[in-house]
């Protein structure tokens, strides 16, 4: 995936994904980190969600 002058660019193995429903997307920028909602970052989210889940929480990078 990636930004174009048209938009973003996003790969046709994501959207078969998607139309799955095989992924869950986090969407944000971080702002609400802030007061007064005080959110989780993606990561202490998803460390969360993993722990709920009885699931080992790692990161791939590829």
């Amino acid at each position: 995936m990636r930004m174009t002058e048209y938009g973003i660019n996003v790969s046709n193995d994501l959207l078969t994904q998607l139309e799955e429903e095989q992924v869950v997307l986090f969407l944000g920028a971080g702002i609400s980190k802030l007061a007064p909602s005080n959110l989780p970052d993606f990561i202490k989210l998803t460390k969360g969600i993993c722990k709920e889940a009885g699931v080992l929480f790692q990161i791939n990078c590829r």
